[in-house]
């Protein structure tokens, strides 16, 4: 099995970092909650509603970013 460079696990590391950076410095800046769309889920998890959306935006942040840490993994191997 091909074993990932030290470079290439830099890379990922530094790209990991400034997403989650990314997110918690939107998580403290907190905001307007938003409706999820689905009332039933929101009335029995309200408190849990900002959590929820940060998870949410993290997913999303880090899926998208998965194309990039792929090629990464392919030009260090």
């Amino acid at each position: 099995m091909p074993v990932i460079s030290l470079k290439a696990k830099k890379e990922i590391y530094k790209l990991v970092d400034v997403l989650v950076e990314k997110c918690l410095t939107k998580m403290a800046k907190g905001g307007e909650l938003k409706n999820s769309g689905n009332p039933f889920v929101m009335a029995l998890l309200s408190d849990f509603e900002p959590i929820m959306h940060n998870i949410h935006g993290l997913k999303t942040s880090l899926g998208g970013e998965m194309e990039k840490i792929a090629e990464i993994i392919a030009v260090n191997i």
